[in-house]
């Protein structure tokens, strides 16, 4: 377990633990078996909630091959690692993206409906902000629907600052100064 205290935008200080009470892993998704490939492409095309949220038909028809490609192409044109949110079994991803030499780095992620409210998708977040922090990134942001009301919570529980983007988007910024080495 690793103590961390981030020092976000505007000199607010946010102390926390990285630890797994819920035991949430992020595995990448190089390292998964053809059937945790399967749950998360059956997750993508069967979840009529999570497309709703993701802008997409109710139902899709993804395979595993298609997952596969479509992940390693996006991954390679992103600068991306994506990590596939595991609990007992795959529930959903999180990826960290668009790393520029500036320190630069957006986070994204999405979550089975079946696993909402559970607070994975947080604990994802927090062990995804621990990777950039070890990486050396100091700025995380992503663009998110006004109306997605868990994942703004998400970020605002970290003190990310809230930009203006258009009427139905927020960007969320979230500047991270580690200080000192984890403990």
């Amino acid at each position: 377990m690793s103590n961390y205290t981030l020092t976000v935008f505007g000199g607010q200080v946010v102390n926390f633990r990285i630890t797994s009470p819920l035991m949430v892993r992020l595995l990448p998704l190089s390292t998964l078996s053809g059937a945790d490939l399967d749950t998360l492409v059956q997750i993508l095309n069967c979840d009529s909630a999570l497309n709703a949220c993701l802008g997409g038909p109710s139902k899709r028809t993804i395979t595993r091959a298609g997952f596969i490609q479509q992940s390693s192409d996006w991954q390679k044109t992103r600068n991306a690692t994506t990590y596939c949110i595991y609990t007992d079994r795959p529930v959903g991803t999180i990826s960290l993206s668009n790393r520029r030499p500036d320190g630069t780095a957006r986070i994204g992620y999405w979550l089975a409906n079946s696993a909402w409210g559970k607070r994975i998708a947080t604990e994802a977040f927090r062990q995804v902000v621990e990777i950039a922090c070890r990486e050396g990134i100091r700025q995380v942001s992503a663009t998110i629907e006004r109306q997605n009301i868990a994942s703004l919570r998400i970020w605002r529980r970290l003190g990310a600052v809230e930009q203006g983007f258009d009427p139905a988007h927020l960007r969320m910024v979230l500047e991270l100064t580690l200080d000192g080495e984890p403990q």
